[in-house]
């Protein structure tokens, strides 16, 4: 399938892709794939999938599972595929491989095919943890459970004033000078600068509250 149809489809979107950009009216390749959309992409596939041919299918299917003469027709009382394969060919082909595979009786597929099919249904599908579940988990880990995790929290704290801000400010721009980092202390400076505007603005606001 791989080393086929896969490869074929790849080779099929290239040039579907190389036609629809050709066919446009875009300036340069770059351009062009960024006016790409996902449903450009999946209408090419679409086209690409679509010139695939059905002999390219029938020898892809032909290597992993060999099907009989295609010139079985629907004479034989079975509805036939595209190749010429009834529905008991394929499953009587298949059956084969499975038996040569499990070196068994042809006879006993189904059986063993039960057993696959059956293997997992009992065991638990997905279940929801309740908060005990996570506690005891926590606890093998050695880590907080919930509970003791709400009791660390500490209470909410009020916002920092800008005369906090621009001080802790300071230290980081004195951090970065000191490191040789001009962009990142032009950046310090820049918020500096905005927290001063801010300031300036509450201090304004103070004043005309008071003077009324």
């Amino acid at each position: 399938m791989d080393q086929s149809v896969i490869h074929t489809l790849k080779t099929n979107y290239k040039r579907e892709l190389i036609q629809k950009m050709v066919d446009g009216d875009t300036p340069n390749v770059i351009s062009f794939l960024k006016e790409m959309t996902i449903r450009d992409a999946v209408n090419i596939i679409h086209s690409a999938w679509a010139a695939i041919s059905k002999v390219s299918l029938r020898k892809c299917w032909e290597k992993g599972l060999p099907m009989p003469d295609s010139s079985l027709s629907d004479d034989e009382g079975e509805k036939s595929d595209f190749w010429g394969s009834t529905d008991k060919d394929i499953q009587d082909s298949a059956r084969q491989k499975i038996a040569d595979f499990l070196e068994v009786d042809e006879r006993e597929v189904d059986h063993h095919l039960k057993m696959w099919v059956d293997e997992d249904a009992n065991l638990p599908t997905a279940q929801e943890k309740t908060d005990e579940d996570t506690s005891q988990e926590a606890l093998a880990r050695g880590e907080p459970t919930p509970s003791e995790e709400q009791k660390q929290e500490e209470p909410p704290s009020s916002a920092p004033s800008t005369q906090q801000a621009l001080k802790n400010l300071q230290v980081v721009l004195d951090f970065w000078t000191s490191q040789g980092k001009n962009l990142e202390a032009i950046q310090v400076e820049t918020q500096m600068r905005k927290v001063r505007e801010i300031q300036a603005k509450q201090q304004k606001q103070t004043e005309l509250a008071s003077s009324s």
